[in-house]
């Protein structure tokens, strides 16, 4: 068994060095702790411990017993005295929100009422408007609006005067970027070290609800914080892509149906005109004889085509290494819109459709942190397995049983520390960089990760308006859904395919979280001591 050890003591060299003949030191350490060995130079000022909140390279800091940081009794802002240094808010307006927004509580709707056309008007005509120069991080709770599972989460304000956010299975959810680069209110890398703080009780005497997503994949119980890509592209499995089929078939009654009780294949259209039918991305009504005369044996001509009259052209997107028209040549053996289909079948090495690649969307781009039922904190993170079939892993790993401590107020703090790897003045990395993961505990170093690729928080690779909120997520009290909450048109819930972040991620935690901050530079022992003495306090 290996042991790491950091030996907890505060000293100045220069008297170490006077009276190192005279003195001799022993030291006794307990194979079963953790250890913080801190030096300080006599020209450095020590840091005191004084339980103070510390403020420095603080960014974002969330605290349900500030009412600043609560709206309408549920959503939860950050205070905005502490803000990212980089951030920006230039007239944000996603006016695609309903195509991604309707899956989670963004844009809501009820399903059990509503009709079709209700449906499409929501979807297609939701804007959400940020108010310009605000810069605070915004959480709402999640419910997704398929009605299948329950999220119930609320403030509570106790007698004490402490409020907290009181979680039996539902959780917060919000991004903090766009990938247009007009938004963005947190970094998008690490520049050497991100500190991330929880107060966080688990509770035993909660009643869970039967229908959370816990009671579907309950190895993702105690998920309390999330961070990555809100889901996988929701328009995958409409372009046409062969390799999906490797993840297993979702199975849910009654969930394709419409109201008459017919079965079809859902159509969705964004405002630029892109669709995700069955692997269409463009959908036109046109009379332009350029289009409409395709030379194929059934095609028009302008004595079969009636002039004045429109026809509605649906178009597969296809990224090719070659120019099509070389094959489409009019010759006996030459090829037509009938048949490219079929020779880009015969030819794989010529198709290319970066869309159907859901490994590239979400490698290093899912990450959790977990309170386990013995006790244990740990995280789960999606890196890449080239030994998997599938291509990727969960890397998972947890510290000590009795950690954590149930029915009472635990004080969390996570490092998260580039250890080898350079970034350019733009804080983005040059290279591949490793970074690990430290986990104090009530002040305490308790848990140290081994070496790990580091994040590759990002946008999907599909058009911004496709995946407006989806990318560059964050999760309190909760993980996330992935796509198992999808919407379209026709009202059919659900992916058909159970896709790696719901199947890893889709689970929360059961308890009270009472304030959530994110530093971005490293924080010395004692100013870690001082934030758990700080939140110590009773409020």
């Amino acid at each position: 068994m290996v042991f790491i050890i950091k030996i907890s003591i505060i000293f100045r060299m220069a008297i170490l060095n006077k009276y190192k003949k005279k003195w001799k030191t022993s030291l006794l350490l307990r194979k079963d702790r953790y250890y913080d060995f801190v030096l300080s130079h006599d020209n450095t000022p020590s840091i005191d411990i004084d339980g103070k909140l510390t403020e420095k390279c603080l960014i974002t800091y969330i605290d349900t017993n500030n009412p600043n940081c609560i709206i309408d009794n549920s959503l939860l802002f950050s205070n905005p005295k502490y803000s990212y240094e980089k951030a920006i808010n230039d007239n944000v307006s996603l006016k695609n929100i309903g195509f991604t927004g309707i899956d989670t509580s963004i844009v809501p709707f009820d399903v059990s009422s509503g009709t079709t056309d209700d449906f499409i008007d929501i979807v297609l005509n939701t804007t959400l408007d940020v108010t310009s120069g605000d810069t605070r991080l915004q959480l709402i709770p999640v419910s997704g609006n398929t009605k299948l599972y329950d999220y119930p989460c609320e403030i509570v304000s106790e007698n004490t005067g402490d409020t907290y956010y009181k979680m039996t299975g539902g959780f917060l959810q919000g991004f903090y970027k766009t990938c247009d680069k007009k938004y963005q209110v947190l970094p998008q890398y690490i520049d050497g070290t991100w500190g991330l703080e929880f107060v966080i009780r688990p509770r035993t005497d909660y009643v869970e609800s039967r229908n959370t997503l816990n009671s579907v994949y309950p190895d993702n119980e105690g998920i309390f914080f999330y961070m990555g890509t809100r889901a996988e592209n929701k328009f995958i499995e409409y372009y046409g892509c062969k390799d999906i089929d490797k993840y297993p078939l979702r199975v849910l009654s009654g969930t394709t149906e419409n109201n008459s009780g017919e079965t079809k294949n859902p159509v969705l259209v964004t405002t630029e005109g892109h669709t995700a039918e069955s692997g269409l991305e463009y959908d036109i009504n046109t009379d332009n004889g350029y289009l409409i005369y395709d030379r194929t044996c059934d095609g028009y001509t302008v004595d079969t085509w009636t002039r004045g009259d429109t026809l509605r052209l649906t178009l597969k997107k296809r990224d090719v290494k070659s120019n099509l028209y070389n094959v489409m040549n009019r010759t006996c053996t030459g090829h037509t819109v009938d048949t490219l289909e079929k020779y880009l079948e015969e030819h794989p090495e010529e198709y290319v459709n970066d869309k159907c690649n859901v490994l590239k969307d979400i490698l290093n781009n899912a990450f959790a942190l977990k309170i386990n039922k013995n006790g244990s904190i740990g995280y789960k993170y999606l890196t890449r397995d080239c030994d998997n079939e599938k291509g990727f892993r969960i890397t998972e790993e947890n510290g000590f049983p009795n950690t954590i401590k149930t029915n009472e107020w635990n004080v969390i703090y996570v490092k998260c520390q580039i250890v080898n790897g350079e970034s350019d003045n733009c804080d983005v990395p040059l290279g591949e960089r490793k970074m690990k993961i430290y986990i104090y505990v009530n002040g305490r170093l308790k848990f140290i990760s081994k070496e790990l690729p580091e994040f590759n928080f990002k946008e999907l690779n599909d058009y911004c308006d496709k995946q407006e909120g989806v990318a560059f997520n964050i999760s309190l009290g909760g993980g996330t859904q992935g796509l198992m909450e999808s919407l379209w048109f026709n009202k059919m819930t659900g992916s058909k395919h159970i896709f790696p972040i719901e199947e890893n991620f889709a689970g929360s935690f059961i308890g009270d979280i009472r304030s959530f901050k994110f530093y971005d530079c490293e924080l010395e022992f004692n100013e870690i001591k001082n934030n758990y003495l700080f939140e110590s306090i009773e409020k």
